[in-house]
């Protein structure tokens, strides 16, 4: 049995992955392919996490489903997987640069301020402070 590294996990969700999905992901490249109870043996993540993240890492595309009885999952290779999320990482800043772009067109020409709090000249304002009393 393997022990996952902690620098291969944090690898993975720097990338966009989450730590849950980086450990099943990382297990399955591992062992190939491998069942529900095998997948949470092994990653040390419980077992009714596996069917979510699974799932969640089929969307991503980074997990096929085997039919086979029971059901199997497999891992496509790592660096195809690190190829998908990089360019989902590259496509999600692309898209919030565009965002960023139009937000600073709508207000290019607003300079919106704070304002100043206006008080007497020569005075000053002091909070009040608790007493024991109070």
């Amino acid at each position: 049995m393997f022990k996952l590294r902690d620098e291969d996990v944090q690898a993975l969700t720097s990338i966009g992955l989450t730590v849950l999905q980086a450990k099943v992901y990382l297990t399955l490249v591992k062992l190939g392919k491998a069942t529900i109870k095998t997948i949470s043996k092994t990653a040390e993540v419980a077992r009714q996490d596996i069917y979510r993240v699974t799932s969640e890492l089929h969307k991503l595309g980074l997990v096929e489903k085997v039919i086979a009885a029971p059901n199997e999952f497999k891992a496509i290779p790592l660096t195809e997987g690190i190829s998908i999320l990089l360019q989902r990482m590259h496509e999600e800043r692309a898209e919030s640069h565009k965002k960023i772009k139009k937000l600073m067109r709508r207000y290019r020409d607003k300079n919106v301020t704070a304002t100043p709090f206006e008080a007497e000249p020569n005075s000053f304002w002091f909070p009040k402070k608790k007493c024991a009393g109070d």
